[in-house]
């Protein structure tokens, strides 16, 4: 991968933050998703064809065929089973936001 798609793919998922919901505000008008943040961000021209598609790909991969990240950790992740129905969101929601963080950092090395 060469160093302009790598940061392209940064910061994608920079922006994409943008839209991704904060674990305390499920209801507010942000999306809880990783894939539909950068389709937003990429709709508001804030990164381009190429690093959203590359980082939803990255997405994508990652999980491991899993249609939601919350079902690769529960697939994945012994503790995630233990945790209760009612926390499940918020606890979700807080790992894609470190997810988001540690790609950040992962791509723009």
């Amino acid at each position: 991968m060469n160093k302009e798609l790598k940061s392209e793919i940064a910061n994608a998922f920079r922006n994409c933050k943008r839209f991704l919901k904060s674990p305390e505000d499920l209801v507010g008008g942000h999306t809880p998703w990783i894939c539909i943040s950068l389709q937003k961000a990429e709709l508001k021209g804030w990164v381009t064809v190429e690093g959203a598609r590359a980082a939803e790909k990255i997405i994508k991969e990652r999980i491991e065929g899993y249609v939601f990240v919350s079902d690769w950790l529960r697939a994945n992740v012994p503790e995630a089973r233990t945790i209760p129905k009612a926390q499940w969101p918020e606890v979700v929601q807080a790992y894609r936001h470190r997810w988001v963080d540690a790609l950040i950092k992962e791509f723009s090395k």
